[in-house]
């Protein structure tokens, strides 16, 4: 690892030999030493060549019958490329929050210069100009995240892979949310032609929640009915309605809360209901009747089209989209499709 022979460094002081860089004064150290009898954490050494490498040093000490330290043993474990992995990786984070912050650049900017006419006029050519030039870019990093993903499976478990795992879902958080804008847009801009095909309900939202994941102070129930968990729906549709309905929930609770999401049949006319709850803060009276008007927001971050995007695609499924709703008491939105395939 460090290039000298045997023979050149027995003898030798390993710290000047290894010009040793350590993250805290020596002295505190050998007190940790003489406390605990080992210490860790990272250092770093220079090569014979001058290269610089930084490794996980982990020392243990021995002590003698008058409780000196006698004897020393000094592991170090080269961990230079998973350092400029993790460098990589917050590299690409920084690069998704530009990303990001420039959409919503893009969009408050629009929103400020076109009336409601003009805006939605030019919404079909803004997606597709946020289309190519975002998700471009966010492909190269979803290749990126899933190459470490790859790269770090085949790594030892330790405090530094915890905290480039931690930066990998922090990234692949942020592309979501780029790519849910992307999609939003798009949803809104282009024709709508669902297909007619069986879609499992219960199936649907059980995967976008494991693949989408809940703040841990947000605990979901889902309760759907075995006779109405198949209805004949364009499932892409039923997904993309469904998620805006539960990022829309947990965003209306910031410190967390319950979300419940159930699927029954309405006795009367037969047709399917969906309800999606939350505990959240609720809508002001003033607002609730522009909550599908694209554009339209009440939270500091988005752009609008989340809700319109629901409307518009339950329509086209032949269905209707309502809500109800009471300020610091949480809203229910309420999706009702035709009757199940029987």
């Amino acid at each position: 690892m460090y290039g000298w022979t045997k023979g050149e460094a027995i003898g030798q002081d390993i710290n000047v030999l290894l010009k040793t860089k350590f993250p805290q004064p020596i002295e505190e150290i050998l007190n940790k030493l003489k406390l605990g009898g080992k210490w860790s954490g990272e250092t770093v050494h220079t090569c014979k060549n001058g290269d610089s490498v930084v490794v996980q040093s982990y020392w243990l000490a021995k002590f003698g019958s008058d409780g000196k330290i006698v004897e020393m043993l000094e592991s170090n474990v080269d961990i230079t490329d998973r350092m400029q992995l993790q460098v990589k990786l917050e590299e690409s984070a920084v690069r998704v929050e530009e990303y990001a912050n420039q959409m919503e650049e893009l969009a408050n900017k629009r929103a400020e210069q076109l009336k409601d006419a003009e805006r939605l006029a030019t919404i079909g050519a803004t997606a597709g100009m946020v289309g190519h030039d975002l998700r471009n870019p966010l492909q190269a990093i979803t290749g990126d995240v899933f190459l470490a993903k790859t790269d770090l499976s085949s790594l030892p478990e330790s405090a530094e892979k915890k905290s480039v795992v931690e930066s990998l879902q922090e990234i692949e958080k942020n592309v979501d949310y780029i790519n849910k804008i992307v999609a939003d847009l798009q949803d809104f801009a282009r024709p709508l032609n669902p297909r007619n095909e069986v879609s499992d309900l219960k199936l649907i939202i059980d995967d976008l929640l494991k693949k989408n994941g809940l703040p841990k102070n947000v605990e979901v129930t889902v309760k759907v009915e075995s006779d109405v968990r198949v209805i004949l729906a364009d499932s892409t549709f039923i997904n993309r309605i469904m998620v805006n309905l539960v990022n829309n929930a947990v965003q209306a609770m910031p410190q967390g809360g319950k979300l419940t999401i159930r699927v029954g049949k309405d006795k009367k006319i037969g047709d399917v209901v969906i309800t999606v709850e939350d505990m959240g803060v609720g809508i002001p009276e003033k607002v609730k009747s522009k909550m599908f008007t694209p554009m339209f927001i009440t939270k500091a971050k988005g752009q609008g089209f989340g809700l319109p995007v629901i409307k518009r695609m339950t329509e086209a499924l032949g269905g209707t989209v309502s809500f109800e709703s009471q300020e610091d008491k949480g809203t229910t939105f309420i999706v009702r499709f035709p009757s199940p395939k029987s």
